[in-house]
This record gives C-alpha cells, structure tokens and sequence, in this order.
C-alpha cells in the first residue's frame, strides 16, 4: 500500500477576485436605505432628546431668570424651579401665618404653585386677596359657608384667586393662539370633570424654548409640560407688577 506523501511547501494561494459590479451596488442601495429611511428616524430620535423637559433644562432655565429684572420671567423661573422638587400633591386645610405664610414646603397643590411662584417677583397673594375680601367680601364667591375672610385658606382657592386677577390684573385674550398667552402669565383652565385648574406660563424646554409650555401641579407633582391648550381655557391673566403690595 501506497503512502500518502506530505507536502512541505508554501501554503498556496488563492488568486484575489476583483470586486464585482453587484457589490457595489448593493452598497450604493444600502446608502440609499439609511439616508431615506433609517436616518430621518435617527435625527428624529437624536432631536427628540433636546426637547423634552429634564432636570438640568430646568435647572438651567429656573437660574437664568432667577436673575432677570423681568417680574414675569422670574415667575416663570420659580414654577420651574418647583419641579425640581418633591412636592406631594395636599389639598388639606393648614392653618398659617400671615403675610407670607406657606405650608410645609414638600406639600402643595395647583394654587400653592401659583403662590410660590408669584412670590418670586413680590406678588404676595395671600396678602392681596385677604385685603381685598376684607374690604369687599361680596364681591368674592361664597361657596365655603363663610361669614369671614380666612387668611389661611383664601387665597389658595382657584374661584378667589380668578376674582382677584380679574378685578386687579389684566385679562389677556382666551383663543386657540398659543401667542396670545405670555411667560409668566396665570392660566385658569376648567378640566374635563368640570373642575378648575390653575398653572403658569412659562417657555418650553431646549428646542421648544419659543413655545408656550406650562408648569402646573395636576396630580403627584408640579410637572413642566406642552399643555396649554388642552383644557379649556376661562382666564389668561397677566400681572400688574406696579401693583405688587409687597416686596421680596
């Protein structure tokens, strides 16, 4: 029987082809795929991540007009500021002091917001509505079964502070027209149960900082969001800052 011989040489080598014209084309289609297809949805993605709101957009925002010598930009900064926080959302009774009195600073609800954040540039609502229902009590809804003004619990009810922005501020027009609503403006708004809303106007977040975006306190927390529009609107109010009654 024959042995197999073992060859001892140079491993061979197969001759390079050249590329073939089919190769090409499947890169030229390929090319073609990504720029008509795949990549608006990257750039969709990598744009979607600039316009939602974050921490530090909101940081970033809240500091900037912390410093303005704009009253309403400084209400729009402090509504943002807010969402920084953890406030729970606490619609209880609390008996406080007066002026400037607040509840514990990690509880809250839609009005306190609007507190806090007036505050900001002087506007001390508990204050200015306590005097005025002092002087005109009639002139406010009587839904409480009150005989009195309540310094505590007042000025943290949407029905009063919509009476005293419409007889002391200026009411703004109510349309569709996101122009028509400045930053640091007070909406009131009537939810779909039927229920009043109150939040703050302030600019949208990165990209979006032309919009009009809103900060409100609906449901766990102050939130920082592009819903202006959707409840409906019954009062869009901007501060008269002369008539401010008390300073920072």
């Amino acid at each position: 029987m024959m042995k197999p011989i073992e060859y001892i040489g140079p491993v061979p080598k197969k001759k390079k082809q050249k590329p073939r014209l089919g190769g090409w084309i499947i890169l030229f289609l390929a090319a073609l795929f990504i720029t008509k297809f795949a990549w608006p949805y990257i750039e969709g993605v990598a744009y979607a991540s600039q316009d939602q709101p974050s921490d530090v957009l909101a940081k970033d925002v809240a500091d900037h007009f912390a410093e303005s010598l704009i009253p309403a930009q400084r209400v729009a900064g402090k509504a943002i500021s807010n969402t920084l926080l953890d406030i729970s959302n606490d619609t209880n009774y609390y008996e406080i002091s007066y002026p400037m009195g607040d509840i514990p600073a990690d509880k809250g609800k839609n009005t306190d917001l609007v507190i806090r954040s007036l505050r900001a540039a002087g506007l001390d609502l508990q204050q200015a509505i306590h005097e005025d229902m002092v002087e005109n009590y009639n002139s406010y809804p009587q839904l409480w079964q009150l005989k009195e003004p309540d310094s505590s619990i007042d000025h943290r009810r949407i029905e009063n502070i919509n009476r005293y922005l419409t007889r002391h501020h200026s009411a703004g027009e109510i349309s569709r027209n996101p122009g028509n609503y400045a930053i640091g403006n007070i909406v009131v708004w009537q939810l779909p149960q039927g229920q009043l809303h109150i939040g703050v106007v302030v600019p949208g977040p990165g990209i979006h900082s032309a919009e009009k975006w809103v900060v409100h306190h609906l449901n766990q927390r102050p939130i920082w969001e592009d819903s202006l529009l959707d409840y409906h609107v019954l009062g869009n109010y901007t501060i008269d800052f002369d008539k401010v009654l008390v300073e920072e």
